[in-house]
């Protein structure tokens, strides 16, 4: 089972602010000491920064021409928790308030991180905590127009995604990094379907590396949603997709599954 793949693809599933936030936080630590252990009266707070600092450095920035323009752009950034502020507060202030980035945050902090909506498109991989079992790069021939699409092929124990990763990343650590609102998760899910729904799977003898996927999808008009034609380059991944999905499937229903063959 893959451990760092699920890793990966979880974070990977971050929103725009979130993935700016890592991206900031990285920088910042790698070119500044802004983020650092500070200590007011008798309480120490570990890894944090000010609200005024990061708006001065933010301005200083080619990307950003005012610091109204930078404190919309931190309140967009705590109010999608990618940093958190050290009060609780909702408004994000350039003064002396402290805040930390997330990862910073939830690492040093007693509370719970919080609920990311960006998770939810994976509900069985966020709220369940589930492994990935496999993790396959592939083309997704669509019906329509007979067009390819390279797809990530990503199974957990209850469900199976078609993934779109962006070629943009990894993001630049120290070059300028586009705006906000154009970056891209590196992960988008096209499609997501339980495994359970699965009504059968067919390989190709005559192209080994072909794998049609059927699904129970009597409500769905399209096509491409009914049923997934996927092309790997060795009849070896198109094997160890099938073989996946038929053992997580008796699982389920404690039942042999045919794997279909024409």
């Amino acid at each position: 089972m893959i451990n760092l793949q699920s890793q990966v693809f979880k974070v990977a599933m971050l929103s725009q602010e979130e993935i700016y936030g890592n991206w900031l936080s990285d920088t910042l630590k790698q070119t500044s000491d802004m983020i650092q252990d500070r200590q007011i009266y008798l309480k120490s707070y570990p890894q944090c920064f000010s609200g005024g600092d990061l708006v001065q450095w933010l301005t200083g920035r080619e990307e950003h021409d005012s610091d109204v323009n930078v404190c919309v752009l931190c309140q967009r950034l705590l109010d999608a928790g990618a940093i958190c502020s050290l009060n609780d507060e909702r408004l994000f202030k350039p003064n002396d308030n402290l805040y930390r980035f997330a990862a910073d945050h939830h690492k040093h902090s007693k509370k719970p991180p919080p609920d990311r909506s960006s998770f939810r498109k994976l509900s069985t991989l966020a709220e369940h905590e589930e492994v990935l079992e496999l993790f396959l790069l592939g083309r997704w021939l669509k019906t329509g127009n007979l067009s390819q699409m390279t797809v990530a092929v990503v199974l957990s124990s209850s469900e199976i995604f078609l993934v779109q990763e962006s070629l943009l990343w990894p993001l630049p650590r120290y070059a300028k990094l586009p705006p906000v609102d154009t970056i891209l998760p590196q992960f988008t899910v096209l499609q997501q379907r339980k495994i359970n729904e699965v009504h059968y799977l067919m390989l190709d003898c005559d192209q080994p590396q072909h794998v049609t996927i059927a699904f129970f999808a009597e409500d769905l008009a399209d096509a491409d949603v009914r049923t997934w034609l996927l092309i790997f380059e060795t009849e070896s991944n198109a094997k160890q997709l099938t073989k996946a999905i038929k053992v997580c499937w008796e699982a389920e229903f404690g039942i042999e599954f045919e794997i279909k063959k024409k």
